[in-house]
Formats: structure tokens, C-alpha cells, sequence
């Protein structure tokens, strides 16, 4: 068949990525793949809106068969190490989450933007860990944009011990309280931290329509199963928020940075807006700088890191202060 990629007919699909065969032996090709598929050089990967989506899952875990996780997908891995860099312990998400914990409604976008490696084979980022933290002696909380959800994972085994948010599984903790979007509380979320049992989150509302971006902690009940609002902090000035973006604990309030947007918000106690702060670029986190760390020991630190990053020419806006 050449160079020329195969467009089965898929009675009105949408096609959307051209991509490398995902399989090759024909015992394990499903019974409903077109036979001009089979052996091809390329071929078109498709999306249906609301159709066709266990074809979709059968077709993706014959991909993640093939490429054996490496290769094919893109999956969250997670190293501990020391401070000479020697591993002591590591985790990966293709051995403890199914790929049907990515969320449906990500599809379309995963598979029209892969990510080649280093050998030219695309990945489909179908996991996108953004953040991981301790919590407790014995787990791990870890953050994925792709799955819309907060995982609890365990030390000793991996295994994944609750879960917030996302497609419902049998690790999920119940949703409780009132929040106004407790049918699906974060997604494409960032930073998720644990502060005593308060979890908080940049919840970005990526693509949901009508929906703002916050920052949104819940309470953390691992005895009872349960995950219980407790409040969310809004800006008027931010409405999307595409990617990225943090929350931290500052003073009694929050710090929240709004990702891909060139804000830094505070908030009370009572999630109230306290002040806000513009920047000349977006923002992918804000933490505040504990208070026992001088000016001076701060700039030695980030030269340390970077002694000659590039400056910005322009100014930063004064912050303007809400709540006073």
C-alpha cells in the first residue's frame, strides 16, 4: 500500500490523526477492524462524538499492547530518590490504572496531539501526572489532567487506595456536600496538596462549558470513604484556564496561580477575594516564600538554579487588594 495512508470507512466518522499501524498480527486484530487495515504502512485514527466508543477502547488497548506502555502511550512515572540521584523506589501509572480511567471527553484531543519520542513512535499522553506529594507514612497523593482526578497510592504496594473525581471506579470516594459541580469536580486539574485532611485543587474547568476555573478543597474522610466540600475561591477576571496553575496554603488564606493566565489571586479564610496580582506572563504556580527565608537568601537560591535567566522588561502591576 505504499506511503499512502488507509481511510477505511468508518460511515461518517471523523478522522483526526494520522499515525503508524498499531498492529500487526492478525490473531489479535478485532473482528470489526476494515480488512484493508491490517499491514498497512499508516492508518487513520478516528473519533465519533458519542458513537463508537468501545470501538475506541478496543482499538486503544491493542495500541497499548503493542508499544508495551513505552512507546505507544504516555504514562505518569514517579521516582524517589536520594540525594546522590540513586532510585529507591518508582511507580508508573500503566501498572496500577487502567486506560479506561482517562476521561472519555479527552479523547479527541489525546489522539490529535500525540508526542513523539526519541525513536519517531507518537505517544498519546493519556495520563499527564502534574504533581505528587507525600501524605502520611505510607502514601502518595498524585494529580492527572487526563483522568480529570486525584489519586491516593500507596507506597508499599502501589496500588492505587482512593481516588477523587474522574470516571467512577471502585476506588472513588463518595462525593458529599455542596458543591455546585459535585457530578464532576475537577477538570484538567492541577497541584492537588494535602494540608491535614483538606485536600485543595486548581481545578481548571478545562472545555467545560459555562464553567470558571477555582481553587477547591474538600475534606478527605479515608475511614468513612468520603470526600466532603468545603469551599472554592473564584476570580471574575479569570475564565478559562487551559493548563496549569496552583494552590497553596498562605497565611489563613490561598494562593492560587490561574495557569495559563497572567494572574495571581489570594484568598480569605472564608473564600473571599483578598487581592489579585498581574503579571507579565501566565502563571504555572505561586508559592509563597515562608517567612523565615530573606530576600537575599531567596536570590542566592533561584541564581543557584538559573544564574542568568532572562528578565522581563515589563513591570508587574501593584496588587489590587479586595479584601481589607
Amino acid at each position: 500500500m505504499g506511503d499512502q495512508p488507509v481511510l477505511p470507512d468508518y460511515e461518517g466518522a471523523c478522522t483526526c490523526n494520522v499515525m503508524s499501524p498499531l498492529v500487526e498480527d492478525p490473531d489479535r486484530v478485532p473482528d470489526w477492524f476494515p480488512d484493508g487495515v491490517v499491514g498497512a504502512d499508516q492508518v487513520v485514527l478516528w473519533v465519533l462524538d458519542g458513537l463508537g466508543w468501545d470501538q475506541m477502547q478496543a482499538r486503544l488497548n491493542v495500541l497499548k499492547e503493542k508499544y508495551d506502555g513505552s512507546a505507544g502511550t504516555l504514562d505518569g512515572y514517579i521516582q524517589e530518590q536520594t540525594p546522590s540521584g540513586k532510585v529507591v523506589w518508582s511507580w508508573s501509572s500503566a501498572d496500577h490504572i487502567p486506560l479506561s480511567d482517562t476521561a472519555p471527553r479527552w479523547w479527541k484531543r489525546l489522539l490529535g496531539n500525540p508526542h513523539p519520542n526519541l525513536e519517531g513512535h507518537d505517544q498519546i499522553d493519556i495520563f499527564h501526572l502534574n504533581t505528587v506529594e507525600p501524605y502520611g507514612k505510607d502514601q502518595y497523593v498524585i494529580s492527572s489532567r487526563h483522568t480529570d482526578a486525584v489519586f491516593g497510592i500507596s507506597k508499599k504496594t502501589g496500588e492505587v487506595l482512593w481516588k477523587f473525581g474522574g470516571v467512577k471506579t471502585p476506588e472513588s470516594l463518595k462525593i458529599e456536600g455542596d458543591d455546585p459541580h459535585a457530578d464532576y469536580p475537577i477538570a484538567g486539574n492541577h497541584d492537588a496538596r494535602m494540608t491535614g485532611n483538606i485536600l485543595s485543587v486548581h481545578d481548571n474547568a478545562t472545555n467545560i462549558e459555562g464553567r470558571q476555573p477555582r481553587m477547591v478543597r474538600y475534606r478527605i474522610d479515608l475511614k468513612n470513604r468520603t470526600a466532603t466540600y468545603v469551599g472554592q475561591g473564584i476570580d471574575p477576571k479569570v475564565t478559562k484556564s487551559h493548563c496549569c496553575g496552583g494552590v497553596r496554603p498562605f497565611g489563613t488564606g490561598w494562593l492560587v496561580a490561574w495557569g495559563n493566565n497572567p494572574y495571581v489571586s489570594a484568598f480569605t479564610s472564608k473564600d473571599a477575594l483578598a487581592f489579585r496580582m498581574k503579571v507579565p506572563i501566565p502563571v504555572y504556580r505561586a508559592v509563597p516564600v515562608p517567612p523565615q527565608v530573606s530576600e537575599a537568601d531567596l536570590n542566592a537560591a533561584m541564581d543557584r538554579m538559573e544564574p542568568s535567566i532572562p528578565q522581563s522588561k515589563v513591570p508587574v502591576n501593584p496588587p489590587r487588594v479586595f479584601d481589607k
